[in-house]
Formats: C-alpha cells, structure tokens, sequence
C-alpha cells in the first residue's frame, strides 16, 4: 500500500511532481501534433480539391473522348460525336463482375433518381457503361444488364482493338486476370480495371472524374454545378 503523501520524503515528493509534468507534457504534446497534422490535412485536402476543380483547367489540358467507333446495346454505331450536345457519365466494368461493377452500378441508378427528383435536372443527361469485356459482352448481353438498372442507361461495346483504343487516352486500363476465388464459371478469367467514373461535357470533354467509395448524392451535385 502506498504512504500517504504527508509521509513522503521531500525527494519523492519533487520524483512524483516531475513525473506528474513529464506525463501532463507528453498529453499537451501529442494534442498540439494531432491538431497540427489535422489542420495540414485539411489544407492538404482544399488544395487537392482545388486542383481538381475542371473550371481552372484549359481545355486543352483536359482529355477528350476519342473518335473510336463503338456500338450501343441495340448494335448502333456510336462515337465521339454521340457525346455532343449531353452531359455524360461514364463508367468502366464488365457484367460478369461479381461485385464492384454492380456496386457501381447501383451508385449510378442512385444518382439519376437524384435528378430525376426534378425532372428537367436530366434532360441532356446521358448515363453510359464501356465494357472492359468485349469478348463477353455482346450488344446483347450489355442491353440485358444495363437494364438491371435503368431503363435509360446506355450500354457500350465494340470489338477489343476499339473499346481499347478508347480507354487509352482516357488513362483506364483493363486486362485480364484469374477468375475470382468461387467464380472459376466466368470462362476462366476476370478482367481488372481502373475504378473510375467521369463527367463529360457536351463538347466531350472530361470534366470531373469520381473515384471510391462512390457518393450518388455527390455525382448528382457535380453534374449540377458543371451545367
């Protein structure tokens, strides 16, 4: 059992205040570092923002949708001029992905029920999925898919050389890997690709880009405050 603090000597008295301060110093330190580091993250944070903002960039500096002939889930040509005139969001998956395609999807079929809250917010308003997986996903099978979702969602396809040559300059890579633990029946392979959704404008240029954890609320927001 301790001693009281009147039958302490005066040495362990001045041992026990110094390690009192040494502790109340330590707290008061890591207190000031961790406000330190979250205010240099915030900044961190509105500068990145800031960057991103598409209104400070010229548009040559932004990419542009490639003239590449690719075709719609009804087997319709479509190209960079299809783009012109409406507001585009654009996603990248395949329909054998077992998760994060239809995660992604479903963030999509979210965001245009935003919009359609107000219905003249979706006029002009385009929602597009490029498979990453030519070889699978015919017109047919995009047309199914898409469909899952939205009625209005537009379903692209092509032969490899085009989907390829059009998600090259837009900096999404795709390529084929193992099938997934469990799902050994996708015909043998899986495809991974960049995780990305973008917002182009009526003149097909990318104007935002979206990565996860997707918010629907915010892709409605973004697409507001771009028109």
């Amino acid at each position: 059992m301790d001693r009281k603090r009147s039958q302490l000597t005066p040495d362990e008295r001045k041992r026990r205040a110094l390690i009192i301060y040494i502790f109340v110093m330590i707290c008061v330190s890591f207190a000031l570092e961790f406000t330190i580091l979250r205010k240099a993250r915030q900044e961190r944070f509105a500068q990145i923002q800031a960057q991103r903002q598409p209104a400070a960039a010229p548009a040559e500096a932004r990419p542009h949708v490639p003239n590449v002939r690719l075709v719609d889930q009804f087997g319709r040509p479509f190209d960079a001029t299809r783009f012109t005139g409406y507001w585009t969001v654009l996603t990248f998956g395949f329909t054998h992905c077992p998760d994060v395609c239809p995660m992604t999807m479903g963030v999509l079929a979210r965001a245009y029920d935003q919009l359609a809250s107000t219905p003249t917010e979706l006029e002009g308003v385009h929602f597009a999925l490029l498979t990453v997986d030519p070889e699978r996903d015919t017109p047919e099978v995009m047309r199914d898919y898409v469909a899952k979702y939205n009625p209005a969602f537009i379903g692209l396809t092509g032969i490899p050389e085009q989907v390829n040559a059009f998600l090259k300059p837009l900096g999404v890579v795709a390529r084929k890997g193992e099938a997934p633990a469990g799902h050994a029946h996708h015909h043998g392979y899986d495809v991974q690709h960049s995780q990305v959704i973008l917002l182009i404008d009526p003149e097909g240029f990318v104007v935002d880009l979206f990565s996860p954890p997707y918010d629907p609320m915010r892709i409605a927001q973004a697409i507001r405050s771009h028109r």
